[in-house]
């Protein structure tokens, strides 16, 4: 099995008993790697965001905090950022600088974890890289072709964590022929679930907007003036990746309850249900959704249900994604 990311088996002795800190693809890879080879053991995986990580492999996510509670010979980094923080963090809890391991090493195919680069990266420009820093802030390309396939990648290892979770949610309904995607942002998903499940004969519909930045404010308010994308770039990646099939809807022109519906299929992930509470848009989806649709989003894994739910049949379905975080899924229509 190849791997992107190669555990720095030179600093951590045979047998050593070890936690990695940082639950993402370095630290998947590098729990697969000493599993394999039976090389360590791994007490458990310690992240600040440990509360959305089912078990990996029958080890837990913990939060950092655990650590100074713990017995370990080294603590293994397995992030490919904020290495200087996560340093500090660890000394403020007592970590020994010598049982400190931050050594992230790329191996040659830095490509094929991601498995097949069903989304592909236009080349970069300048405009690309605002557009992207825009929507990730975490996220610090430019305008090179190391960026692109690090992009490249990045996107579309995302869509397989998104594709896995909803795969069997998706394929369970008959496929849609009328699509709306609320917050397509550069189209990844719209691009990645075009190719994998057929959708290319679809007539496909996308809501959003230029904009210089989100209010995220979790399950919070609706806000009509909240957008980050780009929608000329939006159009240079769909027609790079050869989806013709879209139209898009221009958010400062046209009200979301307004989109010319009924739509078979309506979704939006990590916008509507998730950074702004369903409960202000409802009355916009289900108008959209018609008789006969079905409204699929993501939704924070604390959600619940409230009252305007009670008018159309739902469901909440918690997946687990190919990265082994939890995803909660909020289903709504007539198939649920």
């Amino acid at each position: 099995m190849r791997y992107q990311y190669l555990f720095p088996f030179d600093q951590v002795d045979k047998g050593s008993r070890i936690i990695i800190y940082g639950a993402g693809t370095v630290g998947l890879e590098f729990l697969d790697q000493i599993t394999r080879l039976n090389y360590c053991n791994c007490a458990f995986i310690a992240d600040r965001a440990y509360q959305d990580f089912l078990p990996i492999e029958g080890v837990e996510v913990c939060a950092p905090e655990q650590i100074k509670n713990s017995e370990y010979d080294k603590i293994v980094v397995a992030t490919t950022k904020f290495h200087s923080e996560i340093n500090e963090l660890l000394r403020e809890m007592g970590v020994a600088a010598d049982k400190i391991i931050i050594k992230v090493v790329e191996a040659e195919d830095k490509t094929s974890k991601a498995r097949d680069k069903v989304f592909k990266s236009p080349p970069m420009t300048r405009r690309l890289v605002n557009a992207i820093h825009r929507i990730s802030p975490h996220l610090d390309f430019s305008v090179d072709e190391k960026s692109r396939t690090e992009w490249e990648w990045d996107q579309n290892a995302a869509c397989w964590n998104e594709y896995e979770c909803l795969r069997d949610t998706l394929e369970a309904f008959q496929k849609p022929m009328r699509i709306l995607e609320i917050g397509p942002g550069l189209g990844r998903s719209l691009v990645f679930f075009s190719k994998k499940l057929g959708w290319q004969d679809c007539d496909i519909h996308v809501y959003d907007s230029d904009g210089d930045s989100t209010k995220y404010t979790m399950n919070g308010p609706r806000f009509d003036d909240s957008f980050c994308s780009d929608i000329s770039e939006l159009r240079r990646v769909l027609a790079y990746n050869n989806i013709e099939n879209v139209q898009i809807h221009d958010a400062k022109s046209i009200a979301l309850k307004d989109v010319p519906g009924p739509f078979d299929l309506v979704y939006g992930f990590y916008n509507v249900g998730y950074h702004w509470s369903l409960e202000y848009f409802l009355d916009d989806v289900l108008k959209l959704m018609g008789d006969k649709g079905v409204a699929i989003f993501t939704v924070p894994n604390s959600f619940k249900p409230f009252p305007g739910l009670q008018r159309i049949p739902y469901r909440t379905l918690e997946k687990s994604r190919a990265d082994y975080r939890k995803e909660m899924l909020l289903v709504l229509g007539p198939a649920s």
